[in-house]
């Protein structure tokens, strides 16, 4: 079953404060001290994730625990979009650079940054790319786990957790907040993978984005989840979830002050995107496997 670590809702004040503060400061200390490298050589996936703001201090955090996993990634590579972070970059990014990191410009393509300006530098893909979140605290497990199901179906997205497409009786797109978290790991074209615990994406499915361009500015320009999924769904890439237990890991104290959360679900705006999306041929398509 895949790991699940829920921040302890029993934990307040003080107690939170102290269980928050064990699972960071091991990784600050990694940060100033530890010379090792937080990639590998050889053929394995490439991690690539994005930040912005006030969450550049914090990012170093999340990729220390991807570089201290139990499987290492063949690159680590941020992309940032703020000239002056890409000037000068955080003493912790400068020194995770010195262990492997690459840190790269990009234009600024909201959420879609964590994969585009990636799938757009090769002119064929030969590994899978994985994207994690800035938000994040991800266990030494968590990139193995996702190489172990890859090799199991070298075809399929593989994702820790996602949602299941529902629908109202009528027929119409229930409501995104309402749709339920997927209990299975079945390949379901029904299955929408939520990036906040890491998702892995084959070659094949590099290129469909690549040639894709930034369609995605039109229809979905802040939730990129929609936009990853209506694309697998074009091109018939499976997509299953890691184990039938979705996977929810810590979140980086603080991180939350600037978050798409607020738009994209509690103010609709994954609702206005599934619309302006998917086509009548794709709905469908999804009605059918809801039954």
């Amino acid at each position: 079953m895949a790991t699940t670590i829920l921040e302890p809702d029993q934990f307040t004040g003080l107690r939170r404060r102290l269980w928050q503060l064990g699972l960071v400061a091991p990784l600050v200390w990694r940060n100033l001290v530890s010379r090792r490298r937080v990639t590998a050589p050889g053929d394995g996936p490439v991690v690539s994730l994005t930040t912005f703001g006030s969450r550049t201090a914090r990012v170093f955090l999340a990729i220390e625990s991807i570089g201290r996993g139990s499987t290492l990634p063949s690159r680590i590579v941020l992309w940032l979009d703020e000239p002056a972070q890409l000037a000068r970059p955080p003493r912790t990014l400068r020194r995770l650079r010195r262990r492997g990191l690459e840190i790269r410009p990009t234009p600024d393509h909201g959420p879609h940054k964590k994969y585009f300006p990636y799938v757009l530098s090769e002119a064929r893909h030969v590994s899978p790319l994985v994207t994690a979140d800035d938000d994040t605290i991800y266990p030494r497990e968590w990139l193995a786990r996702l190489v172990e199901a890859h090799r199991a179906t070298p075809d399929h997205v593989v994702c820790f957790r996602a949602r299941r497409v529902s629908f109202e009786a009528d027929g119409s797109l229930a409501p995104y907040a309402s749709w339920p978290l997927v209990v299975d790991a079945r390949s379901s074209p029904l299955t929408l993978p939520t990036g906040v615990s890491g998702v892995l994406y084959p070659p094949g499915m590099l290129d469909a984005l690549r040639d894709a361009g930034t369609a995605f500015e039109a229809c979905a320009p802040r939730t990129d989840d929609i936009w990853l999924h209506a694309t697998a769904l074009r091109t018939g890439t499976p997509v299953r979830q890691v184990a039938d237990r979705p996977g929810l890991f810590p979140l980086i104290p603080g991180s939350q002050r600037e978050s798409l959360v607020a738009s994209n679900v509690h103010r609709s705006g994954n609702d206005h995107a599934l619309r302006a999306t998917y086509s009548a041929a794709e709905l469908e398509l999804l009605r059918a496997a809801a039954g």
